[in-house]
């Protein structure tokens, strides 16, 4: 609970400021394998959150909040409150406000209410890499990772932790043969860990994910080419996003010029 007084006065809008310290290594390993490594760490000063879902709501406990497996995703909610504003709501038999049996008056349906989160001073840190492997004169792998330290913040007026839109860590991995002419292809792969996702209305849980994604082409000469790319040939079946649409296989083709 929060006093108005506690609003009379709200600090300006600063300009974010971020320090970012990083050390990392770039160079061959020896004559066919070539390796990367980055590590950074940042500090954020005035760090804003996405819009945040603010508008106080009334959820069902009646079996216990700690009860439910997966409170994000199974909450319900049975009402919510009024900010600032008189309602003329007929409570129900109940006579208790927020519950199911509440009648609202058209028109004075309670607003939702959305705002940036301030979080003031924050640190990230996390790390990249690859190893790109010269199989022969034409044909490369390469595997790149990345870590991320931090995945979510506290928000002060929620009380809760907000999610940092991003996974934990994320591997991809790529074959790839390319021939100055003739025909050319690459295979390769992204595996992204499940993660927590919330922006404005859209909140929720990105499901683990593995996509492989192909491409066959054929250079005519040092000029001209056509490539096919199939993106998530595998056809798995994902968000990438919470709000987005569910993503599936995937054909382009393109004719290219280099000049």
């Amino acid at each position: 609970f929060v006093s108005p007084d506690d609003y009379k006065y709200i600090k300006p809008i600063q300009s974010e400021e971020v320090w970012t310290y990083e050390i990392g290594f770039s160079g061959l390993l020896n004559k066919r394998v070539r390796g990367t490594l980055d590590l950074y760490s940042s500090q954020y000063s005035d760090f804003v959150s996405d819009l945040t879902w603010v508008t106080p709501i009334v959820i069902d406990t009646s079996q216990g909040w700690y009860t439910l497996e997966d409170p994000i995703s199974n909450i319900q909610i049975v009402g919510v409150v009024p900010l600032l504003e008189t309602f003329d709501i007929n409570v129900g038999n109940d006579g208790e406000y927020g519950t199911e049996d509440d009648i609202i008056p058209t028109g004075q349906v309670p607003k939702l209410v959305f705002t940036n989160i301030n979080y003031g001073n924050v640190k990230l840190w996390g790390l990249d890499g690859s190893i790109f492997v010269f199989i022969s004169k034409h044909f490369s792998a390469n595997i790149t990772f990345s870590y991320l330290g931090t995945t979510s913040f506290y928000n002060f007026l929620t009380r809760e932790n907000d999610p940092i839109n991003a996974p934990e860590y994320k591997i991809n991995g790529t074959l790839t043969y390319m021939p100055d002419m003739g025909i050319n292809w690459n295979i390769g792969m992204r595996y992204i860990p499940e993660f927590d996702w919330a922006a404005g209305v859209h909140y929720g849980t990105i499901k683990s994910y593995t996509v492989f994604d192909a491409a066959l082409g054929y250079n005519f000469n040092t000029t001209y080419g056509v490539l096919l790319n199939v993106n998530n040939f595998n056809n798995d079946v994902h968000n990438e996003i919470i709000g987005g649409p569910k993503l599936a296989r995937h054909y382009t083709l393109k004719l290219t010029a280099r000049f």
